[in-house]
């Protein structure tokens, strides 16, 4: 049985991984100011939505789900020629996968399981009056893993 374990809204923005990292010495990547900056703010949102919680059994498999509510989905010139003659696009070009993974970082650190416990990361877009992510966690059946473990 799949069981909602954990549930916030950020009204945070992510950067796009773009904006994430730079390049460090020896061809080492950083995390930039700003990445970690955000990181913080979250991880401060997090604890505060999460205080009374008890940290999740890491053997267990889960599915994080990320849905982006933007106010500026669509773009307000569709259908028109744009800059390169080329009509413009219904959709800005938001690409959530990209701000996925600092907080698929953050949310897994908060909740005490790390990326290898997460079986499904689903991130969405919609329609929303303002900025922000809704995060759900949910924990997974073990016959989710495999059809080994089916008997599980």
């Amino acid at each position: 049985m799949t069981v909602l374990v954990r549930e916030a809204v950020i009204y945070r923005v992510p950067p796009t991984s773009n904006h994430l990292y730079r390049n460090g010495y020896h061809g080492t990547r950083v995390m930039t100011k700003e990445g970690e900056a955000f990181a913080n703010r979250v991880r401060a949102d997090l604890s505060q939505e999460w205080i009374r919680t008890a940290p999740l059994d890491p053997d267990m498999p889960y599915q994080v789900r990320f849905v982006h509510y933007m106010p500026d989905l669509f773009n307000k010139n569709q259908g028109r020629p744009g800059k390169t003659g080329a009509p413009v696009r219904r959709f800005k070009r938001k690409d959530v996968s990209n701000m996925r993974k600092l907080l698929e970082d953050v949310v897994g650190e908060m909740i005490g399981v790390d990326d290898s416990s997460t079986l499904d990361a689903v991130s969405s877009k919609r329609l929303g009056r303002t900025h922000h992510v809704r995060i759900e966690v949910w924990q997974l059946p073990l016959s989710s893993c495999s059809d080994e473990y089916s008997d599980l």
